[in-house]
């Protein structure tokens, strides 16, 4: 569908993407869990759906598909991360029609994404809207696919794992979707946590995560405490952030949030 908060202080770049796999992102945190089943991915059918329901699924895939980032955000709050969000179609045919490749990046490095993922958007029997996260693999081969000719891109079965227990549930609410994990079984590692969730809002042309991580007691050691991560809509010539300073993450208190769940995308 993505908002580290740091509990303790991070020591290096490298362990901060670790930390943040997730950021904002993550967006739809759903990359934060350990469980995958590729298994799961062949029972992929979904109940029919009239005219009108057809043409919100295809709104909600029109909605998430583009460039996204949270520089105004981290421009006012320094607590907050410039996160650049990437999600264009893609084919797989396994999965159904209405796939999504998405890629996560720090906007001081968009060559080497930390959370790169497929979106699988569909409609269960109850009318909420489901994105299910699946990890893909050989992922270095994949970066910068949506600024190539990414409609032509077919993965199979062997390409991607689900993450298990980390879907979105979205429902149409006025003038945007909105919703979120459901349950404990998303699984994290980080930090000490045990499970993830995240809470997703999508806008015609903005997308809000906030992606949190919680030990079995239900105490919250990672993700951010304020609020969402805010990913706006990009123009080609959109500016850059001018807040993103990652080489400084001693600097991080218990107060910000920096990325995070796979967030988020970190959606899932």
């Amino acid at each position: 569908m993505l908002h580290v908060l740091s509990f303790a202080s991070i020591r290096s770049k490298a362990r901060f993407l670790h930390f943040v796999c997730a950021t904002a992102a993550g967006l739809f945190i759903a990359g934060c869990g350990d469980s995958t089943s590729s298994d799961s991915a062949n029972d992929n059918s979904s109940p029919a759906v009239d005219a009108s329901e057809a043409s919100e699924l295809e709104r909600l895939m029109d909605w998430m598909t583009g460039t996204f980032d949270s520089s105004a955000q981290a421009n006012q709050n320094p607590a907050y991360y410039g996160v650049q969000l990437q999600m264009c179609p893609v084919q797989a045919p396994e999965l159904g029609e209405h796939i999504l490749y998405v890629e996560q990046a720090m906007m001081s490095d968009l060559s080497s994404p930390y959370r790169q993922r497929l979106y699988r958007l569909s409609q269960n029997a109850q009318g909420k809207y489901v994105s299910e996260v699946y990890a893909v693999n050989g992922a270095q081969a994949l970066v910068g696919l949506c600024d190539q000719d990414a409609a032509s891109q077919v993965f199979g079965p062997s390409d991607y794992e689900l993450k298990d227990g980390c879907a979105v549930y979205l429902e149409h609410s006025g003038d945007h979707f909105v919703g979120g994990t459901e349950g404990k079984g998303c699984n994290s590692l980080i930090n000490g946590a045990s499970y993830a969730t995240s809470e997703v809002s999508v806008f015609e042309n903005a997308i809000e995560s906030w992606d949190r991580g919680f030990t079995n007691q239900d105490n919250q050691v990672w993700g951010a405490m304020d609020g969402p991560y805010i990913f706006a809509r990009q123009s080609a010539d959109a500016g850059t952030v001018e807040n993103n300073n990652t080489d400084d993450l001693d600097n991080q208190d218990t107060n910000g949030a920096a990325g995070d769940t796979d967030s988020t995308s970190a959606v899932a």
